[in-house]
C-alpha cells in the first residue's frame, strides 16, 4: 500500500540514522526545495531571498563534493546543513518564528515509542539537535505560506508536516507493505491550500459544557492497521455510527473516509468493544449548525490537548443512524475542554443494541443495460449468492439507483438480501451508456450545461450525429477548457465549451464516450484529442480508462515543448541502472508525472553508452528542448569510470562473468547440474536460504529422485535495503540474476517465466516492491 502522508512516529523502527547518505539526501531536499520556492509568485519576496541564498550555498557544497569526492564525509555535510541554519537565521522574524519552533521541534522524540527514544542518543553522535538540523526544507515550506497566520496558525500547520522530520532523518515503517511516498510539491501545495482555509474559518467560542456531548471511538488492531467504530452523539440522543477500516494509528486524520455499515462488520465489531478498553472518549459540539468533533491528545508537555475538526456525513439511515461517508476538516482553534470525560452508559447500550444486528450486506456488481422490447435501463445485480434485476424508465431514477452508496448507508435492499457497492469501480456500463458515468460519479455535474436523455425510450430513439473531437486546454493552475470540433455552430454541445472544469471533472466528461444534443435529439460518438495536456500530472487515472489510454497514445514528437522550461533530471541508481525525468521549475511538476528508465549497455566503452542513452532521450524529447542534459551525462561519465567501467570496448571474450551491482559483488561459481531439467513438474519451488547472506534458491526434483538447486538471488537483504532507499527496484535487475543462475539448466523461456514470477513473490513477501513495467 502506497501512501502520501507522514509516516507516524509509533510505527517507525530506528535501526540506523542521521547518516552520511542521509545528511547528503537532506542536502538535496533543501536544494530542491529552495529552487522550487525561489520561482513561485505566493512566497513572500524575502522568502525568495532567502531560498536563493539557500540555493547557490548547497549548489557550491555538491560542486566542491564532484571536483574533491574525498571531502564526502560526516562532517563535510554537518557544516553545509549548519550553514543553511545560519542563512535561515539571518533575518529577524524567521529567527523568531525557529525560536518559537524549538520545543515543538525537539520534541518530535516524544513521538516515538520508549525503545526508539532510548536508542536515539547513541546513534545521533555528532548531532545533539537532530530534529533542528532535518526538516529546514519543512521550515521553509512553513515561511512560504504563513503570511497573515497568528502563531497558532502556523503552529498547526507544523504539526501537520511535522513528522515527515522523521523519515527524513533515516527512519522507516516497520510495515513494509505500506511505502511512503515523500513529494516536497504536495506537501506545500497541501500546506499552501491548508493555510488559505485556516485564514477564511471563522472559529467558534470553546463550547459551554452544556453544549458537549461525549461519544465514543473504538479501536481494533489488525496488524499492522487499525479499524475504527465510532459512535458520536448528536443533539437529539442518538448517535452517528459505522466502522473506518484500514487506519495507520489510533487517530482520524483529517480527510475524508468511506464508512462500512455492513451488519455483520457493526455486530461483530460491537461485540468485542463491550469488553474492550481500547477506545477514545470523544466530545461533540455545535456551532452555527455544524457539527465539531473534539479529540483528545497529548502536547510536548504531556499535557491533554482537544484537537478540533467540522464534520460533514452522509445521511443516517436505519435505526443504528449508520452513515455512508464521513469528512473530516482540521480546525486551526485548541479548545479548552478540560480532562477526558467518563464513558457514558449510553455508548455500551448502543453497542448492547448493535449486537442484535439481523441484516447482512453483500457486495455487489452491477452490468447497466437497455432493453430495446420494453425501453427501460435495465440494472443487472450480481453477488456471489444470487443475482437480481431492477429496471427504470427515467435516466434520473436509474442515476439515484446508481448513486446509493453515497446516500444510503444501509445500501439496497434486494428480494433477499442487503447489498453494496462501489459506484467508482462496481459498476460496468453497456455500449452507449457511458454517458451515465458523470452523472453517477459525481451528485452535480452541469446541469445546465450536460445534457442527457431523459428517458430511456429517448435514448433509444436518437440518431447518430457527427463524430465529435473533444479537445481539453489547460486555462489556468487547475482550470480547464474543451474546444468540440466536428459538430455545427449551433448546436447545444457547444454550452460545454464554456464550462470550466477541474481534472476530475474533465476525466469524467472524457468518460462519456457520446454526447447527448437534445435539441436535435442526436447522440455524437466523441474521440479525444489530449495532446495539448499530455504533459499533465492526473491521479486516479484507473477510474478514467479513456482518459488513460488517450493520454498513452499520444505521439509524442507532437508535444510543443516551447510553452515551457524544461530541465533534465535524473538519477544513477545501481552500476547501470539510471531513472530519468523532465522537469519544470517554474511550474513545479514532471512532465507527465513520469519518470523513465534506462539501463547502460555492457562490454561497450563507457562514452558508448552514455551515446546510447542519450539516443534513448532523444526519443522523447529533442536536448534543444531540455536544460543540464550534457552536465549531467558528463557527471555520470565520472561514476561510471570510478565503479570501474572502461573507457574502451570491453571484448566479451575477455569478460569472464557480468553481475549486476547489487545483486552479487563477487563472481559465483557456476557448476553443471546432476540432470537437465526439461519438465515444469521438475521444478519445486524456492526457499530463502540464511548464512554470510541471505539468499533465495530454487529447487528441482527428478522422477528419478535427484535433486538439484541453484542461487537465483545472491543478496536478498541487499534488495529490500534498495527498496527501502528508492521505494522500487526494476524486476530486470531480478530477471537477469535468475536467468545467470539457471543459464546452465537450458530451461524453456515459458518455464523461466514460472520460476520468475515464484521468485518475485517470495521477494514481495519480503517486502520487496517492483517498478511496474
Amino acid at each position: 500500500m502506497t501512501v502520501t502522508y507522514p509516516p507516524q512516529g509509533a510505527a517507525l523502527g530506528l535501526s540506523q540514522i542521521d547518516t552520511i547518505e542521509d545528511r547528503e539526501k537532506e542536502l538535496k531536499r533543501l536544494l530542491n526545495a529552495a529552487c522550487y520556492l525561489c520561482t513561485k509568485e505566493f512566497v513572500p519576496r524575502k522568502v525568495r531571498t532567502c531560498c536563493k541564498k539557500i540555493e547557490d550555498h548547497c549548489k557550491k557544497q555538491f560542486a566542491l563534493l564532484k571536483d574533491q569526492p574525498q571531502l564526502r564525509t560526516s562532517i563535510f555535510f554537518l557544516g553545509a546543513l549548519k550553514e543553511v541554519q545560519r542563512i535561515i537565521l539571518q533575518d529577524k522574524d524567521r529567527k523568531e518564528l525557529w525560536e518559537f519552533l524549538i520545543p515543538h521541534r525537539e520534541g518530535l522524540q516524544d513521538l516515538l515509542n520508549s525503545e526508539n527514544r532510548e536508542s536515539l542518543q547513541d546513534l545521533t553522535v555528532e548531532s545533539t539537535d537532530l530534529f533542528l538540523l532535518y526538516g529546514n526544507n519543512l521550515f521553509l515550506a512553513l515561511l512560504a505560506v504563513k503570511e497573515g497566520l497568528a502563531l497558532s496558525h502556523i503552529e498547526v500547520l507544523w504539526r501537520i508536516i511535522a513528522e515527515w522530520t522523521f523519515y527524513q532523518v533515516g527512519m522507516s515503517l516497520q510495515d513494509t507493505a505500506v511505502r511512503t511516498v515523500y513529494n516536497f510539491v504536495s506537501i506545500i501545495s497541501k500546506l499552501h491550500t491548508r493555510a488559505r482555509r485556516i485564514a477564511s474559518i471563522s472559529l467558534p467560542k470553546t463550547p459551554s459544557t452544556q453544549d458537549q456531548r461525549v461519544g465514543v471511538i473504538y479501536w481494533e488492531e489488525n496488524d499492522p492497521v487499525y479499524d475504527a467504530l465510532f459512535l458520536l452523539p448528536q443533539e437529539d440522543g442518538t448517535y452517528l455510527s459505522g466502522v473506518i477500516k484500514n487506519l495507520q494509528d489510533t487517530w482520524l486524520p483529517p480527510k475524508y473516509y468511506p464508512v462500512i455499515t455492513d451488519g455483520a462488520a457493526l455486530k461483530n465489531f460491537a461485540d468485542k468493544a463491550l469488553s474492550s478498553t481500547s477506545y477514545t472518549t470523544v466530545i461533540m459540539s455545535t456551532h452555527e449548525g455544524k457539527d465539531i468533533l473534539h479529540l483528545p491528545a497529548v502536547d510536548e508537555a504531556d499535557e491533554l490537548v482537544w484537537i478540533s475538526f467540522a464534520v460533514k456525513h452522509g445521511r443516517p439511515a436505519g435505526r443504528h443512524h449508520t452513515i455512508p461517508w464521513l469528512v473530516l476538516e482540521h480546525l486551526p482553534q485548541s479548545f479548552d475542554l478540560g480532562t477526558e470525560p467518563d464513558l457514558p452508559d449510553s455508548t455500551l447500550d448502543m453497542l448492547a443494541f448493535m449486537t442484535q444486528i439481523t441484516y447482512e450486506m453483500q457486495q455487489a456488481k452491477l452490468l447497466v443495460s437497455a432493453d430495446e422490447e420494453l425501453e427501460v435501463f435495465v440494472v443487472d445485480i450480481q453477488t456471489e449468492l444470487f443475482s437480481e434485476k431492477r429496471e427504470f424508465s427515467r435516466t434520473d431514477d436509474l442515476v439515484r439507483f446508481l448513486q446509493t452508496p453515497v446516500w444510503s448507508a444501509t445500501g439496497y435492499r434486494t428480494q433477499r438480501k442487503f447489498v453494496m457497492w462501489d459506484r467508482f469501480e462496481d459498476i460496468a456500463y453497456d455500449d452507449g451508456l457511458s454517458f451515465l458515468k458523470p452523472l453517477v460519479h459525481r451528485s452535480w455535474f452541469f446541469p445546465d450545461e450536460y445534457h442527457y436523455p431523459p428517458t430511456c425510450k429517448e435514448f433509444l430513439t436518437t440518431s447518430t450525429g457527427e463524430d465529435v473531437t473533444l479537445k481539453p486546454v489547460h486555462k489556468e493552475r487547475n482550470s480547464y477548457r474543451v474546444k468540440l470540433d466536428g459538430i455545427p455552430q449551433a448546436s447545444l454541445l457547444r454550452d460545454l465549451e464554456q464550462v470550466e472544469l477541474s481534472k476530475s471533472q474533465l476525466c469524467l466528461l472524457a468518460e462519456s464516450a457520446e454526447l447527448y444534443d437534445p435539441k436535435r435529439r442526436t447522440m455524437h460518438p466523441v474521440e479525444l484529442d489530449v495532446t495539448a495536456i499530455i504533459d499533465e500530472q492526473f491521479w486516479y487515472l484507473h477510474r478514467y480508462p479513456r482518459m488513460s489510454e488517450a493520454l498513452d497514445s499520444v505521439d509524442l514528437s507532437e508535444f510543443d515543448w516551447s510553452q515551457d522550461t524544461w530541465e533534465f533530471s535524473a538519477r544513477l541508481c545501481y552500476r547501470r541502472e539510471v531513472s530519468w525525468s523532465i522537469y519544470s521549475p517554474h511550474k513545479g511538476r514532471t512532465w507527465r508525472n513520469k519518470t523513465f528508465s534506462h539501463l547502460f549497455l555492457e562490454n561497450v566503452s563507457v562514452d558508448e553508452a552514455l551515446d546510447h542513452f542519450r539516443r534513448k532521450v532523444v526519443e522523447v524529447v529533442a536536448l534543444n528542448q531540455i536544460k543540464g542534459v550534457e552536465e549531467k551525462l558528463d557527471f555520470f561519465r565520472m561514476l561510471l569510470l570510478e565503479r570501474g567501467w572502461s573507457e574502451e570496448q570491453v571484448r566479451e571474450e575477455d569478460q569472464e562473468y557480468s553481475i549486476e551491482e547489487g545483486v552479487e559483488e563477487d563472481p559465483v561459481e557456476q557448476r553443471e547440474p546432476n540432470f537437465k531439467v526439461t519438465r515444469k513438474e521438475e521444478f519445486t519451488g524456492v526457499h530463502f536460504v540464511t548464512g554470510r547472506k541471505k539468499q533465495l534458491v530454487a529447487t528441482f526434483k527428478s522422477d528419478q529422485g535427484d535433486s538439484e538447486e541453484a542461487v537465483v538471488v545472491h543478496d536478498v537483504n541487499r534488495l529490500a535495503k534498495d527498496t527501502e532507499f528508492s521505494g522500487r527496484i526494476y524486476r530486470e535487475r531480478v530477471k537477469r540474476s535468475v536467468e545467470t543462475a539457471l543459464v546452465l539448466f537450458e530451461l524453456e523461456d515459458s518455464f523461466l517465466e514460472d520460476i520468475h514470477k515464484a521468485v518475485e513473490e517470495a521477494l514481495i513477501d519480503e517486502g520487496i516492491r517492483f517498478y511496474e513495467d
